[in-house]
């Protein structure tokens, strides 16, 4: 409150007119750096960042020592996708591509997931050379482990099973599948597909299933702590997304050996060859999901060859050693 009581004022004193947003965010970023400000970072010979605020406030607050910043998304990219950039004053959507310029140009090394990343950034201005890629990784023992590990939810003995696991936000596209599941359902096909996730659209989305006359086909299942041993017993993964950087659910779906069904954005182009390690095709197009699906459905054979396949390339990309050596 005292840091916000001394820029907020200052800050409209320069900058006439400026947008509450920019404000706030001005605000948010002079607390950080003076949260920083009050460690002791004299024992550490190297700073690592996560995103674009605490990338900002370090290169600010932390004069004498190298940092290195790990981007896991870019905010001007999702804007223009999820139609956030028409609803934003022209001097905001400048602000977020300058905010995340600089982040990126004061910072030794930045370190992103997809070659997808490198080159959004990139097209705001960045220096590639700044760059690195290297994918997420995870603990594949563990989460194999995981996969064994029983779950309250029962698959339905007579029909295959799909799961979208996405936060139920617009940007993950669920209306599209839904648009695509009408259809197969009113062709007769048999099939149950669970949802997994929370997010602001819940209501909606779940008022849509009811409007669409699927909401016998399709259930909510909520935020999950045992998503392993949910893709245990899937038969397909949908991810419709209309932007992403590198999904940890088509990670998880690859070490699980199950079928995935995704679009053509970001890196998830990176993570699937279509044909042979899982599907791809346009975002937000019910036609192509509704295709892929009914082929899917009735082909178990090409379900687990592409299953198998992906599951091959997974378990050789996606190991936490992996990742944290190239990092180191």
């Amino acid at each position: 409150r005292r840091i916000a009581a001394e820029i907020v004022p200052q800050l409209h004193r320069r900058f006439p007119g400026l947008p509450p947003w920019i404000v706030w965010r001005e605000t948010e970023r002079y607390c950080f750096e003076e949260a920083i400000r009050q460690f002791d970072f004299s024992p550490y010979d190297l700073i690592h960042t996560q995103d674009i605020l605490s990338s900002l406030a370090c290169q600010r607050a932390i004069r004498d020592r190298p940092i290195v910043a790990t981007f896991h998304n870019c905010k001007a990219e999702e804007w223009q996708v999820n139609g956030e950039a028409e609803q934003k004053l022209p001097i905001e959507r400048a602000y977020v591509a300058r905010e995340e310029l600089l982040s990126v140009e004061r910072t030794k090394w930045v370190i992103v997931p997809s070659r997808w990343l490198k080159d959004a950034l990139t097209r705001l201005g960045a220096t590639s050379e700044r760059f690195r890629v290297v994918s997420y990784g995870m603990d594949i023992p563990r989460f194999q482990q995981s996969m064994r590990q029983p779950t309250e939810l029962k698959k339905p003995a007579d029909c295959p099973l799909i799961l979208c696991p996405a936060r139920l936000v617009p940007i993950k596209g669920h209306t599209f599948l839904f648009a695509a599941l009408q259809r197969l359902k009113e062709e007769g096909r048999r099939f149950v597909c669970w949802v997994a996730g929370n997010g602001v659209l819940e209501q909606n989305l779940q008022q849509e299933v009811r409007l669409r006359g699927i909401d016998d086909v399709v259930r909510f299942i909520g935020g999950r702590s045992d998503l392993p041993a949910i893709l245990a017993i899937t038969d397909i993964v949908v991810l419709p997304t209309l932007h992403d950087t590198l999904p940890l659910v088509i990670m998880e779906a690859q070490l699980a050996g199950v079928a995935v069904i995704s679009t053509h954005v970001g890196g998830v182009t990176e993570m699937i060859e279509h044909g042979r390690t899982g599907l791809l095709g346009p975002a937000g197009d019910p036609d192509y999901l509704w295709h892929s699906l009914r082929n899917l459905l009735a082909n178990q054979a090409e379900r687990e060859r592409l299953a198998r396949n992906a599951q091959t390339v997974a378990l050789q990309t996606y190991s936490d050693v992996r990742m944290v050596g190239h990092t180191v």
